[in-house]
């Protein structure tokens, strides 16, 4: 049995070893094994690499010929046993490691660089690399906090615990199946690209992927938006922080944009005199260009008036707000609007001007007079004056101070026991305000999720039922596939159908 090289017609060494070995009386010649590294020796004789003639690439490579050369004539030889096969993982690893550990280590810190590197080019758009990249640092940043050596350490030192403690993580955020999939997926390719036969990566082929859910999304009829729009105007009267949802709420209904293009939309995307709006999305970097209904110019110029001329966005305030934050914010509305029922553990929108601006006195001279360090009673009378003789609500001061919601809820209670004057506002169930109404067709089904991509295919569904080509609602969605429209949003109402039918009969005299 032995490895070697062979040449080109050119003189010119093959990029891989060679082995040769008798098996029951019968000779097996040039079997190909992997490539070797670095300098061959001058001689042409791979094993001369043992007597100093070459590098040390070049020598480890040859050892792993020899592994490998062994391995397949132990394949051949006997059935493999599950003693032979764990045996075979772990050559298989050493070999890994051993050759690349030394042409070019891979380490948490640069492992989204090597792996873009080593991948090249990605069949996907760029919001999608852009998501692996943050899915990639997201899962070295985890597992480097686990370990001494940190972002140093090298990519077949992580465990199989590792990974299963991160994936725990992802889930128990909240995540759907899709989502953990996808995290999922790109681990798999990550050890399957650098490092296919070492343990773990054996061991993640026994992750299997979830089903993912394909529950649809509410969407709401023309006049449910009417009355959503009217919701959420009547309560940006008694509460201004609905003013920006009674705005978004309009966005959302005449463009069909997502949630993320709606809270960044600049002024400079929007052509007032050829009522057009072009912007491009963040998730397919694809460019997307809107004609202006009619309410929504009308809140775009009633912006424009108000607008700050130093800032980019129209919605200055929602590039600030988190999505579950907003979302809430939404369900209220659409409670209230009768569109859904009231969500479960969801505060109803609070009373203006709630607390008499009296309290304030004696609440601030409890606060002076106590024990509290200057800086903290500066603070405190800071959100005192906000919550009090201005009205705000615990987020309104959270984001006006840069400060958190928690600290802001903590100097309330402080100041609450400190005065004996009951500050803080009550919460009162949303439920309890919302009128129970008997089951209609207003009500959401137990299987379709609420938010605001349910204003995207609301969209879709209210243009094609005016008319608007397919051709054309395609590349106002940013070249969406028609397949795609029709499965995931465009759903008639039963009334629009039996309409249809009844005007197209052909019966009809």
């Amino acid at each position: 049995m032995g490895v070697y090289l062979l040449k080109t017609v050119t003189g010119d060494f093959r990029p891989c070893f060679y082995g040769n070995f008798t098996l029951n009386g019968k000779r097996l010649r040039d079997i190909r094994l992997n490539d070797w590294k670095g300098t061959p020796p001058a001689s042409g004789k791979a094993s001369d690499c043992l007597k100093g003639d070459g590098d040390i690439l070049f020598q480890q490579s040859y050892f792993a010929a020899i592994t490998n050369l062994e391995r397949y004539k132990k394949e051949r030889s006997e059935t493999p046993t599950e003693t032979a096969k764990a045996r075979l993982i772990e050559q298989r690893a050493e070999l890994d490691k051993r050759i690349f550990d030394l042409e070019h280590p891979v380490i948490l810190g640069t492992l989204w660089n090597d792996y873009k590197e080593k991948v090249g080019s990605f069949k996907c758009t760029s919001g999608t690399v852009k998501a692996y990249e943050t899915y990639t640092n997201r899962f070295a940043r985890f597992v480097a906090e686990r370990h001494n050596e940190g972002l140093n350490l090298p990519l077949f030192s992580v465990s199989f615990e590792d990974i299963l403690a991160f994936m725990q993580i992802i889930e128990n955020e909240g995540n759907k199946n899709r989502t953990w999939n996808e995290y999922l997926r790109l681990v798999k390719r990550i050890f399957r690209t650098f490092y296919p036969s070492i343990e773990v990566t054996m061991k993640l082929t026994t992750l299997r992927t979830r089903t993912e859910d394909n529950t649809p999304h509410k969407l709401f009829t023309k006049e449910q938006i009417e009355a959503i729009f009217q919701t959420a105007k009547d309560l940006a009267l008694q509460d201004t922080s609905f003013s920006l949802i009674y705005s978004m709420v309009i966005i959302a209904s005449c463009t069909g944009l997502r949630l993320k293009d709606i809270r960044f939309l600049k002024w400079n995307s929007i052509d007032f005199e050829k009522r057009k709006i072009t912007l491009i999305t963040f998730k397919n970097d694809g460019t997307v260009t809107l004609g202006m209904w009619k309410p929504l110019e009308t809140e775009l110029r009633r912006l424009q008036q108000t607008a700050d001329a130093s800032s980019e966005f129209v919605l200055p305030e929602a590039t600030t707000r988190s999505k579950s934050y907003l979302t809430d914010q939404l369900k209220r509305v659409l409670a209230l609007a009768g569109v859904i029922s009231a969500p479960e553990g969801l505060s109803a929108p609070r009373v203006a001007n709630e607390l008499p601006q009296e309290l304030f006195e004696p609440v601030s001279v409890a606060i002076n007079n106590s024990k509290l360090s200057i800086k903290r009673k500066q603070k405190a009378l800071s959100i005192l004056t906000e919550y009090i003789l201005n009205d705000c609500t615990v987020d309104d001061i959270a984001l006006k101070l840069e400060i958190s919601k928690g600290s802001v809820s903590g100097y309330l209670t402080e100041a609450t026991r400190l005065s004996g004057k009951q500050i803080i506002r009550g919460r009162v169930s949303l439920s309890d305000t919302v009128e129970k109404k008997e089951s209609s067709p207003n009500t959401e089904a137990e299987n379709e999720i609420i938010g605001w991509h349910s204003f995207r295919g609301s969209f879709i569904t209210m243009a094609l039922e005016a008319g608007v080509p397919m051709e054309l609602l395609k590349k106002l969605l940013g070249s969406i596939v028609e397949e795609v429209i029709r499965k995931h949003y465009y759903r008639p109402d039963d009334e629009y159908i039996r309409k249809e039918f009844s005007n197209k009969d052909p019966f009809k005299e």
